[in-house]
């Protein structure tokens, strides 16, 4: 089991004797997923978006930006493709060893997007800080314009007519293909 924590990344043994070792002290890790290959992503705090890929670990910054090293979600879509949410509202999916940003509309501008998610239809669900939930329809979208800068709105999700708003700071689709949403200070 992989905890990561405000000390670093830790790895919990649970075969015997219960046994922590402790990974890479110098950051802070905000969030990890894993990937097909059983590789481990971690967001941190302050040095980017890591991954631990046999036993070595590596660091990717955003391309244009190197000072956006502040990472609040991490997630692999289903067709292998890795996202990385800021803590400064920006989105931004991993290609070929580099970190690059997907411009979005001012929505969710000044936003941490703390997690991800992907509906039935291959669409990005981005769960905000304080300004809830969006969808963002990827695929005709962020890989037919691989080149343009003009930003993409993401729609708010809502759920009996009304925007799901807040915190949201879990997401998950059950095996019915329901959603289920964690909100900060709301369940």
């Amino acid at each position: 089991v992989w905890a990561g924590t405000g000390q670093g990344l830790n790895r919990i043994e649970e075969r015997g004797k219960p046994r922590i070792d402790r990974y890479v002290r110098h950051m802070t890790v905000m969030c990890l997923d894993t990937d097909g290959q059983g590789n481990l992503w971690l967001g941190t705090r302050e040095s980017g978006l890591v991954i631990l890929k046999t036993n070595v670990f590596s660091t990717f910054l955003p391309e244009k930006e190197p000072h956006m090293n502040y990472f609040r979600g991490v997630f692999q879509d289903r067709a292998g493709n890795i996202w990385a949410g800021s803590r400064y509202g920006k989105l931004y999916r991993f290609n070929r060893g580099k970190l690059l940003e997907v411009p979005l509309s001012r929505e969710i501008f000044d936003n941490h997007i703390f997690i991800m998610a992907q509906d039935a239809g291959g669409n990005l669900l981005l769960g905000t800080e304080f300004k809830g939930l969006f969808r963002l329809k990827t695929a005709q979208t962020v890989f037919s314009r691989p080149n343009t800068h003009t930003p993409l709105t993401p729609e708010p999700v809502t759920a009996g007519g009304e925007p799901v708003t807040g915190t949201i700071t879990g997401l998950l689709y059950d095996s019915k293909d329901r959603l289920w949403v964690g909100w900060l200070n709301r369940g």
